[in-house]
């Protein structure tokens, strides 16, 4: 058609990504292009087929579809100058949809193993174009491919310590993979194919029932596995499986992974560990939530001998498992889609546990170097005593608030249950009269109507058609319930963070001030300790406030399935585009709403939500209702915190 070289030079020039290179990188570039041309009708790419060229259009019109289970989707049209294929620069990708010519074209096309090669020659180039594809991607477009020591550090994250030579395998097997929103990954009924490692975003599973309808699941968040099932059974998938928005994966395909168990022991060896742990952890909760292999409800009677454990670590295991056992009874009675406040509970206890078995102040230099460099006057040879001294304060304070709470709120919990699973819950006045069985009063003075609010929001999620106002009402009972919670275990939370500290910097300045003025007359001592008192208590206040923040920042943690969490630090977003579940992206119920305003200073997203100070209520409050909300249909919760050789201890009589 009569292109030359110089006019190649010239489309490149006024396309996006190469418009700001300098003609010396464009002349190799154009060295390396092929032109192209299509008939009206021709497909130029097939949607699901590997894609490793870039395409820019010099002449014609083009149209983009996509294929949905209501048929196929218009998507938009390519005109002259558009290009389409720049993210295989760097890694060969699925096309994720159709171009076909709708009048006469010609393209330039520019194949992935070319561009390669420059690369190796110029990486500034590789620089370059990788700069300009993020602005695309922020701009929201296809994100960019993960760089082969991206796609390491994924993997490396994922499996642990392994050595060079097992990573670089597993980098080669593995294949970066890219899903638009609502894009189906596993279809139900379908054979398998592949598994994957999620990376970012969040994928959303269903079945369906025999009269045809969809039945909500759960949620696959970055960190886990999906496909595995299908692929070391061999059997069709039990779901599908669709993005909530984008979504990036690594996929290592059925060929390779066969591959890899027969030519790569010490590989496959640690990664059948890790499926073999996930798949049995799937069908533990599987077993549970369809009541097969399944330990006997929770009842007031058992919640009265785990009350009754006098050894704080194996009361902490029985707490941990009862609301663990409380969260699955609740599902069965309220739905499984919306998480409820023990399935948070349980995994908040488990975290508990560290510190009650003095796992965590013990080990942690960060606290050593708060004593020693807090406490100024301390005799060295009094610094063991006095760690000993506080990991004991502080494992018997957060080991009270443990037993605190699961008494006040457990045995009721369970009283719930039951009364939810009789003929009697289907009328509201009968539900009330359960409440009037509660001790009436606020938190703040052991009362138990915020308790009987947050019961009262699940009951009527229970009986609402809405799904939106489901989930809302949820999320309002387990918001209730989680104030109720904090503020009963304000006075454990402030032991636990300050008092050992503040109790021993007081004694010490005390000490200093008193040795100071020593030889003054009685008179004068009289006068300086009047003003001294007030400074020794502004300064323990001020002192105690700087210990809790340092504390809260370096060492509080919430200890998850798949991600342990720095209570500092804001709660991570579900997905790039995405901070809440769809049901409550936007809260609609006043009192939720209410609830919202009066703890965050932002209810939109979850910034700011990180606490300073967790001995502040507020802060804490903060940081509880935005992880309520973000993770509420998060359904590795339901996950059993326990591990084998920990159940093995919770005997009953």
């Amino acid at each position: 058609m009569g292109t030359t070289n110089k006019d190649i030079i010239a489309r490149l020039r006024h396309t996006e990504i190469f418009e700001n290179l300098n003609r010396s990188s464009l002349r190799h570039i154009s060295e390396v292009i092929t032109i192209v041309t299509y008939h009206p009708g021709d497909i130029i790419l097939e949607e699901g087929e590997k894609g490793d060229c870039l395409y820019i259009v010099t002449t014609g019109l083009l149209r983009v579809t996509r294929s949905t289970d209501r048929g196929k989707t218009r998507l938009g049209e390519i005109h002259k100058g558009g290009f389409f294929g720049e993210f295989t620069l760097f890694n060969s990708v699925e096309r994720n949809a159709t171009i076909e010519a709708v009048s006469s074209s010609e393209l330039l096309r520019i194949a992935r193993k070319d561009v390669v090669k420059l690369f190796e020659k110029n990486p500034r180039l590789e620089a370059h174009l990788r700069k300009v594809l993020e602005k695309r991607e922020k701009a929201g477009g296809q994100p960019i491919p993960l760089s082969k020591s991206k796609k390491r550090e994924s993997l490396e994250s994922f499996f642990g310590d392994l050595d060079k030579v097992t990573l670089d395998k597993l980098t080669e097997e593995f294949e970066w993979v890219w899903l638009p929103n609502s894009q189906v990954l596993l279809r139900e009924g379908k054979s398998g194919d592949a598994l994957y490692i999620v990376l970012k975003g969040q994928l959303r599973v269903t079945t369906t029932k025999d009269d045809g309808s969809e039945t909500f699941i759960g949620l696959i968040s970055p960190g886990q596995l999906v496909g595995e099932m299908s692929l070391v059974s061999d059997k069709p998938h039990s779901a599908t499986v669709e993005a909530t928005s984008s979504v990036e994966l690594l996929r290592l395909k059925r060929d390779d992974f066969d591959k890899l168990l027969s030519h790569h022991a010490a590989i496959m060896s640690r990664f059948s560990e890790i499926i073999q742990n996930r798949i049995s952890q799937r069908v533990h909760f599987e077993q549970k939530i369809t009541k097969k292999d399944r330990r006997p409800p929770l009842t007031p009677d058992i919640c009265e001998q785990i009350l009754r454990t006098d050894d704080l670590v194996l009361r902490n295991y029985r707490i941990t498992d009862g609301y663990h056992r409380l969260s699955l009874d609740l599902a069965e009675v309220l739905g499984a889609t919306d998480l409820n406040w023990p399935a948070f509970g349980a995994h908040a206890s488990k975290s508990a546990g560290f510190t009650i078995r003095k796992e965590e102040f013990r080990t942690s230099s960060i606290f050593i170097n708060i004593i020693k460099y807090s406490i100024w006057r301390i005799a060295p040879s009094s610094m063991i005593q006095l760690l000993d001294d506080t990991t004991e304060w502080v494992s018997d304070a957060i080991s009270d608030g443990n037993l605190r709470i699961f008494g006040d709120m457990a045995p009721i919990i369970a009283r719930f249950v039951e009364f939810m699973r009789t003929d009697s819950a289907q009328y509201r006045h009968n539900m009330l009269s359960f409440l009037g069985t509660l001790k009436p009063g606020p938190s703040e003075e052991n009362g138990q109507d915020l308790l009987g609010q947050a019961l009262l929001a699940w009951y009527d999620a229970s009986q609402e058609l809405s799904p939106q106002r489901t989930s809302e009402l949820m999320l309002l009972g387990n918001a209730r319930m989680g104030l109720h919670e904090q503020i009963r275990i304000q006075p454990d939370i402030e032991q636990a963070l300050g008092a050992p500290l503040k109790n021993q910097v007081g004694d010490e300045l005390s000490r200093s001030i008193d040795e100071w003025y020593t030889f003054l007359p009685t008179s004068l001592k009289r006068i300086i300790r009047k003003y001294t008192n007030k400074l020794e208590l502004v300064v323990v206040k001020r002192l105690s406030k700087f210990i809790r923040r340092i504390i809260t920042k370096r060492m509080m943690k919430l200890r998850l399935p798949d991600y342990e969490m720095t209570l500092s630090e804001d709660i991570p977003k579900l997905n790039e585009t995405s901070i809440y579940p769809s049901n409550l992206k936007e809260l609609k119920e006043p009192e939720l709403i209410e609830l919202f305003a009066r703890y965050t200073d932002n209810s939109s997203n979850t910034i700011g939500s990180g606490a300073e100070d967790w001995g502040q209520l507020e802060d804490r409050m903060n940081f509880i209702l935005h992880l309520f909300r973000a993770y509420q249909q998060n359904h590795s919760l339901y996950q059993i915190p326990l591990n084998e050789k920990e159940l093995d201890l919770l005997h009953y009589s």
